[in-house]
Protein backbone atom coordinates (compact mmCIF):
# COMPACT_ATOMS: atom_id res chain seq x y z
CA UNK A 1 0.00 0.00 0.00
CA UNK A 2 3.08 2.16 0.49
CA UNK A 3 4.27 2.14 -3.00
CA UNK A 4 1.23 2.84 -4.31
CA UNK A 5 0.57 5.50 -2.42
CA UNK A 6 4.35 7.16 -2.81
CA UNK A 7 4.42 6.40 -6.29
CA UNK A 8 0.91 7.93 -7.43
CA UNK A 9 2.03 11.47 -4.54
CA UNK A 10 5.21 11.29 -6.16
CA UNK A 11 4.16 10.84 -9.63
CA UNK A 12 1.79 13.44 -10.13
CA UNK A 13 4.24 16.05 -8.14
CA UNK A 14 6.87 14.93 -9.99
CA UNK A 15 4.88 16.57 -12.92
CA UNK A 16 4.64 20.09 -11.69
CA UNK A 17 5.46 21.88 -14.75
CA UNK A 18 7.57 19.98 -16.60
CA UNK A 19 8.41 18.63 -19.59
CA UNK A 20 5.42 16.24 -20.13
CA UNK A 21 3.00 18.77 -19.36
CA UNK A 22 4.05 21.07 -21.70
CA UNK A 23 4.10 18.87 -24.38
CA UNK A 24 0.86 17.81 -23.74
CA UNK A 25 0.07 21.23 -24.30
CA UNK A 26 1.49 21.34 -27.66
CA UNK A 27 -0.60 18.58 -28.29
CA UNK A 28 -3.51 20.05 -27.21
CA UNK A 29 -2.69 23.42 -29.16
CA UNK A 30 -1.87 21.26 -31.95
CA UNK A 31 -4.78 18.83 -32.42
CA UNK A 32 -8.48 19.27 -31.82
CA UNK A 33 -9.94 15.87 -30.60
CA UNK A 34 -8.96 15.49 -26.89
CA UNK A 35 -9.77 11.33 -26.81
CA UNK A 36 -7.42 10.28 -28.99
CA UNK A 37 -4.96 12.71 -27.26
CA UNK A 38 -5.95 11.51 -23.96
CA UNK A 39 -6.03 7.68 -25.27
CA UNK A 40 -2.11 8.60 -26.53
CA UNK A 41 -1.00 9.97 -23.49
CA UNK A 42 -2.51 6.96 -21.41
CA UNK A 43 -0.99 4.49 -23.60
CA UNK A 44 2.31 6.28 -23.54
CA UNK A 45 2.41 6.27 -19.72
CA UNK A 46 1.28 2.85 -19.64
CA UNK A 47 4.67 1.77 -21.91
CA UNK A 48 6.84 4.06 -19.59
CA UNK A 49 5.43 2.60 -16.02
CA UNK A 50 5.18 -1.24 -17.16
CA UNK A 51 9.45 -0.70 -18.33
CA UNK A 52 10.11 1.45 -14.78
CA UNK A 53 8.50 -2.27 -13.14
CA UNK A 54 10.28 -4.49 -15.26
CA UNK A 55 13.74 -2.78 -14.73
CA UNK A 56 12.66 -2.58 -10.76
CA UNK A 57 11.56 -6.26 -10.52
CA UNK A 58 14.94 -7.16 -12.69
CA UNK A 59 17.53 -5.84 -10.22
CA UNK A 60 15.55 -5.64 -6.91
CA UNK A 61 16.49 -9.11 -6.04
CA UNK A 62 20.12 -8.75 -6.64
CA UNK A 63 20.23 -5.77 -4.53
CA UNK A 64 20.19 -5.83 -0.47
CA UNK A 65 17.94 -4.05 1.23
CA UNK A 66 19.82 -0.79 2.20
CA UNK A 67 20.83 -0.55 -1.98
CA UNK A 68 17.00 -0.53 -2.68
CA UNK A 69 16.57 2.17 0.40
CA UNK A 70 19.44 4.16 -1.17
CA UNK A 71 18.18 4.13 -4.99
CA UNK A 72 14.92 5.47 -3.69
CA UNK A 73 16.46 8.18 -1.81
CA UNK A 74 18.53 8.63 -5.17
CA UNK A 75 15.34 9.13 -7.35
CA UNK A 76 13.59 11.20 -4.06
CA UNK A 77 16.25 13.48 -4.93
CA UNK A 78 16.30 13.66 -8.09
CA UNK A 79 12.83 14.39 -8.12
CA UNK A 80 13.49 17.03 -5.95
CA UNK A 81 16.45 18.67 -7.91
CA UNK A 82 14.54 18.34 -10.74
CA UNK A 83 11.34 20.56 -9.83
CA UNK A 84 13.78 22.86 -9.09
CA UNK A 85 15.54 23.58 -12.27
CA UNK A 86 13.65 25.64 -14.59
CA UNK A 87 12.27 23.34 -18.14
CA UNK A 88 12.67 25.31 -20.93
CA UNK A 89 9.47 25.00 -23.29
CA UNK A 90 9.76 22.60 -26.22
CA UNK A 91 9.12 23.92 -29.74
CA UNK A 92 6.12 24.74 -31.02
CA UNK A 93 6.56 22.87 -34.09
CA UNK A 94 8.54 20.09 -32.50
CA UNK A 95 5.00 18.39 -32.44
CA UNK A 96 4.53 16.75 -35.98
CA UNK A 97 0.33 16.09 -36.55
CA UNK A 98 1.88 14.52 -40.00
CA UNK A 99 0.29 10.90 -38.40
CA UNK A 100 -2.68 12.11 -36.10
CA UNK A 101 -3.37 12.77 -32.48
CA UNK A 102 -3.27 9.24 -31.21
CA UNK A 103 0.46 8.34 -32.49
CA UNK A 104 1.78 11.58 -32.12
CA UNK A 105 0.65 12.03 -28.84
CA UNK A 106 2.04 8.14 -27.84
CA UNK A 107 5.13 9.01 -29.84
CA UNK A 108 5.61 13.02 -27.73
CA UNK A 109 4.46 11.62 -24.40
CA UNK A 110 6.49 8.80 -24.26
CA UNK A 111 9.64 10.11 -25.25
CA UNK A 112 9.03 13.23 -22.94
CA UNK A 113 8.31 10.74 -20.40
CA UNK A 114 11.62 8.21 -21.04
CA UNK A 115 13.84 8.86 -18.24
CA UNK A 116 12.23 11.40 -15.71
CA UNK A 117 11.96 11.44 -12.27
CA UNK A 118 8.75 9.51 -12.83
CA UNK A 119 9.81 6.74 -14.26
CA UNK A 120 12.65 6.65 -11.87
CA UNK A 121 10.62 6.72 -8.99
CA UNK A 122 8.15 3.57 -10.11
CA UNK A 123 11.37 2.08 -10.42
CA UNK A 124 12.80 2.64 -7.32
CA UNK A 125 9.45 1.25 -5.69
CA UNK A 126 9.38 -1.79 -7.67
CA UNK A 127 12.50 -2.96 -6.71
CA UNK A 128 10.75 -3.25 -3.15
CA UNK A 129 9.52 -6.66 -2.33
CA UNK A 130 5.96 -7.38 -2.92
CA UNK A 131 5.38 -3.30 -4.39
CA UNK A 132 5.59 -3.67 -8.43
CA UNK A 133 2.23 -3.96 -9.07
CA UNK A 134 1.66 -1.87 -6.91
CA UNK A 135 4.23 0.65 -7.66
CA UNK A 136 3.02 0.44 -11.63
CA UNK A 137 -0.47 1.68 -10.58
CA UNK A 138 -0.13 4.38 -8.42
CA UNK A 139 2.84 5.28 -10.68
CA UNK A 140 0.38 5.04 -13.63
CA UNK A 141 -2.95 6.78 -12.20
CA UNK A 142 -0.76 9.88 -10.69
CA UNK A 143 1.55 10.11 -13.75
CA UNK A 144 -1.50 10.25 -15.98
CA UNK A 145 -3.45 12.61 -13.62
CA UNK A 146 -0.13 15.28 -13.47
CA UNK A 147 -0.22 14.89 -17.50
CA UNK A 148 -3.80 15.29 -18.32
CA UNK A 149 -4.41 18.81 -16.79
CA UNK A 150 -3.01 20.86 -19.83
CA UNK A 151 -4.84 18.39 -22.24
CA UNK A 152 -8.36 18.59 -20.73
CA UNK A 153 -8.13 22.67 -19.56
CA UNK A 154 -5.76 23.72 -22.50
CA UNK A 155 -3.40 26.73 -21.88
CA UNK A 156 -5.34 28.18 -19.15
CA UNK A 157 -4.15 25.34 -17.29
CA UNK A 158 -0.46 26.92 -16.65
CA UNK A 159 -3.03 30.33 -15.26
CA UNK A 160 -5.19 28.20 -12.61
CA UNK A 161 -2.95 25.99 -11.39
CA UNK A 162 0.41 27.12 -9.09
CA UNK A 163 2.76 25.45 -11.14
CA UNK A 164 6.05 27.11 -9.18
CA UNK A 165 4.67 26.87 -5.91
CA UNK A 166 3.60 22.91 -6.41
CA UNK A 167 6.98 22.12 -7.72
CA UNK A 168 8.58 24.23 -4.97
CA UNK A 169 6.67 22.74 -2.23
CA UNK A 170 7.36 19.51 -3.56
CA UNK A 171 10.74 19.90 -4.12
CA UNK A 172 10.99 20.31 -0.53
CA UNK A 173 9.50 17.24 0.33
CA UNK A 174 11.07 15.04 -2.14
CA UNK A 175 14.80 16.60 -1.29
CA UNK A 176 13.46 16.10 2.29
CA UNK A 177 12.40 12.86 1.81
CA UNK A 178 14.93 12.20 0.32
CA UNK A 179 18.19 12.89 2.51
CA UNK A 180 16.47 11.34 5.76
CA UNK A 181 16.31 7.85 3.40
CA UNK A 182 19.50 8.35 2.31
CA UNK A 183 21.02 8.70 6.10
CA UNK A 184 18.65 6.13 6.92
CA UNK A 185 20.53 3.87 4.26
CA UNK A 186 23.97 4.95 4.79
CA UNK A 187 23.85 3.99 8.48
CA UNK A 188 24.59 7.29 9.54
CA UNK A 189 21.72 7.72 12.26
CA UNK A 190 24.15 7.38 15.21
CA UNK A 191 23.11 3.56 15.74
CA UNK A 192 26.12 1.03 16.22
Amino acid sequence: MLALIGALIGCALAQAGRRGQMVALLLHLRFSARAPLVAGLVLAVLANVALSVVGGRLIGPVMPGNARMLLLAIALLGAGVSLLVRVKAPAADSVNNRYGAFPCAFATLWAAGFGDSAQLLVMALATMPYAGMTAAIGGFIGTVLGLVGPLLIGPAFFQRVPLRLIARCAAGLFLLSGAWLAVAALGLTGQS
